[in-house]
């Protein structure tokens, strides 16, 4: 039952398409005091429509035995569909038996949602809320001064809350591809470093949950989350609002509006539903209010009205005055208040019996800027106002969260295992890039996955630790900008970013929460660190790849790499303004000499060569020393003047680890075999333009 149908309210169903004449027949297991759930519609018909359940008749019994039916009138074609929700108390009996569904007239007709349920058994469900661009201090538990999410705080008042927990990307379609799959943005992207959204060959929550016989539903409101991207996978229920320009400002309303009525027919049954409200996106404007109006902020008469964050992202207006930021940021909380509000008159219009045995879970897919570091909205930047996020989870169905320390390290990867073991699934035989919080290890984990953003600006990366964070931008790096006649405006952003962020460091999060002094290094992490940052942006490159890195007794070192063919290319990686870089033609081909200023840590290159033949490296008089460093291999010391031949066929593919324990510098190579992943010109048009018309893009 892998067919879709979309009906009347724009909501994606799948489910079985049976042809006229025919029925859809099924071997029911031992049913015994079960109710048979299904949605029902037919296609194309005017007028009434019978619909039919029978038992069929075993071996050496008489005819079929009718056990249900209805007759409903259906609207003129070519009217969207219309479903219909039918629940059938099936009779009792011992062994399998053959149920028949058929409509009369003998018409095409569509079931959707089948299912067995034994409502006595009060079985558990999971729901997942998801606000979208709801940065932690903007709820009630997180800190926010303004009364933002009363019902939130209510729902989830002795619940397990995160303190320390991180979006995996810095905006949507990455970070929610990454919350329902378990897996880094990384495994999502295309070659240009783009998000594809959902990879058809990884598996979601929502078809875990599906597999085990749960019924799934997800309900969004953010346009970028939609089938043709993947994020329907194992959803047997599926809406997003239309993919216009509009949807960007549609109150949550519009779609939380779907929900009541399918938690009506899937009362007392196992489920997994997701909601996503995209009321806190910017404009923050809400249409039950005056414009520029928030009771959080009344008495501002300034011209700040919630609609200015993206002309500030671009730079195209001033920075306003700290009552005006006050005031933006108070029309926020209000739209994330908006948000509370409707999750609110959700939960009290449901029996107390069903709330009970719900798993609730709450996050949001990043935070917001506002100003903090220069920037505004969210997208380029990787600091903890847009990377740090609310997560509470409150079990249901008499399950019990273990007593996680609220300061773990905690990452959206790791809501997929955790709640599918809280609701009792068997562990994923796959590969998984979060950890289960019920598994006391994972408390102890001293570091998250790397966070990469790779579009829309130069390569940037950050690594989260218990008490610091790896800050990484290749300011001067071309990869990733805008194309200036596509995009104008976001080619002016990427050219900003360097105003906004540093090169290479890192910020003490224990004494300096809000990032305003960068430092050098960690020395004792930045190994490990930095190879979790090239395993998260090497799916985007191909060629080899070289990085110089410093050591204590070593600040500048001259690198010259021959042997190189004249088809060589050459893209430069992590340098700063003091690095000097010569591409030359040699009588043979191309060379490489660099004067690099190691002091800020890291300097790299990537060359892509159809050329077989060996490279020479060699280092220039100095005074230093350096060691040539392969992953696998001994370190071999780097002589000035003297040139180390090295063979394609020895660089291995494997990442090394980025340590220097000699006090030399070290030059390390390998290969970057890229990914297969790739979108077409004209498929890439699509997306840019339908990010651009909702403002994901400028």
């Amino acid at each position: 039952m892998d067919q879709t149908l979309v009906d009347a309210e724009g909501i994606r169903r799948v489910g079985a398409s049976v042809d006229a004449g025919r029925s859809f027949d099924w071997e029911l297991p031992e049913a015994s005091g079960a109710h048979l759930r299904f949605a029902w519609s037919a296609t194309p018909i005017r007028g009434d429509v019978r619909l039919v359940v029978e038992l069929l008749p075993g071996a050496g019994e008489g005819l079929a035995r009718g056990i249900a039916g209805w007759t409903h009138s259906f609207p003129a074609a070519p009217a969207p569909p219309i479903f219909w929700n039918e629940d059938v108390v099936l009779p009792g009996g011992s062994g399998p038996r053959r149920l028949r569904v058929r409509v009369e007239p003998a018409i095409p007709f569509f079931l959707s949602d089948l299912r067995l349920v034994w409502p006595e058994s009060s079985p558990g469900a999971v729901v997942l809320l998801l606000f979208d661009t709801t940065r932690r201090d903007a709820v009630g538990f997180g800190g926010c001064k303004d009364p933002s999410t009363p019902n939130l705080d209510a729902i989830f008042r002795g619940a397990w809350k995160a303190t320390r927990a991180y979006a995996p990307a810095s905006w949507t379609i990455p970070s929610v591809a990454s919350l329902l799959t378990g897996r880094v943005p990384a495994a999502h992207e295309d070659a240009d470093g783009s998000p594809l959204g959902i990879v058809p060959a990884i598996a979601t929550l929502a078809e875990d949950f599906r597999r085990a016989g749960w019924s799934t539903a997800a309900f969004t409101a953010n346009p970028t989350v939609r089938a043709e991207n993947g994020f329907a996978a194992g959803f047997q229920t599926f809406f997003t609002t239309p993919l216009e320009g509009a949807s960007i400002t549609m109150p949550g309303g519009e779609t939380i509006k779907h929900v009541p009525g399918w938690l009506e027919t899937h009362r007392g049954e196992p489920f997994f539903l997701l909601i996503h409200l995209l009321d806190p996106h910017d404009p923050y404007i809400r249409f039950d209010r005056p414009r520029g109006y928030t009771p959080f902020d009344p008495d501002y008469r300034g011209p700040i009205v919630g609609d200015e964050v993206n002309r500030l992202q671009r730079g195209e207006m001033p920075r306003p005055e700290p009552s005006g930021v006050r005031h933006l940021s108070a029309l926020y909380h209000d739209e994330v208040a908006l948000a509370d509000g409707l999750i609110g008159r959700l939960w009290d219009a449901q029996p107390a019996a069903e709330r009970s045995r719900w798993t609730v879970v709450f996050t949001s897919d990043h935070g917001e800027e506002f100003g903090e570091h220069g920037g505004w909205k969210h997208g380029p930047a990787l600091f903890e106002e847009v990377l740090r996020v609310p997560l509470a989870i409150r079990p249901g169905a008499g399950r019990r969260f273990p007593d996680v320390p609220s300061d773990t390290l905690v990452s959206l990867l790791d809501v997929l295992p955790t709640v599918e073991q809280l609701a009792g699934l068997p562990r994923p035989g796959r590969p998984l890039d979060g950890a289960s919080l019920i598994d006391p290890v994972s408390w102890r984990r001293e570091a998250l996955p790397a966070i990469t953003m790779l579009t829309g600006g130069a390569p940037r990366a950050v690594v989260v630790r218990r008490g610091r964070k790896l800050f990484f931008f290749d300011r001067l790096g071309t990869r990733g900008i805008p194309d200036p006649v596509k995009d104008p405006p976001g080619y002016r952003l990427a050219h900003r970013l360097p105003e906004l962020m540093p090169g290479l460091g890192s910020f003490d999060l224990a004494a300096d929460p809000g990032e305003t002094r960068l430092q050098p290094v960690d020395r004792s992490s930045f190994p490990a660190d930095w190879r979790a940052v090239e395993r998260a942006m090497g799916r985007t490159r191909r060629g080899i790849e070289m990085r110089v890195v410093g050591a204590g007794s070593t600040s500048a070192l001259e690198v010259t790499v021959e042997g190189l063919s004249r088809e060589a290319s050459l893209e430069p990686f992590a340098l700063e303004e003091d690095d000097r870089v010569s591409w030359n033609r040699t009588p043979s081909g191309r060379a490489l000499t660099a004067e690099l200023d190691l002091s800020d840590g890291i300097d790299g290159f990537r060359f892509e060569d159809p050329s077989t033949s060996g490279l020479r490296v060699r280092i220039g008089d100095t005074g230093g020393c350096a060691e040539l460093r392969l992953a696998g291999s001994r370190p071999l010391t780097l002589l000035p003047g003297q040139p180390r031949e090295i063979s394609r066929g020895s660089i291995p593919e494997t990442i090394p680890l980025f340590d220097t324990p000699g006090g030399c510098a070290g030059v390390f190579l390998w290969k970057a075999s890229g990914r297969p992943l790739t979108r077409t010109e004209a498929e890439k048009e699509e997306a840019w333009e339908k990010l651009r018309a909702l403002g994901y893009l400028h």
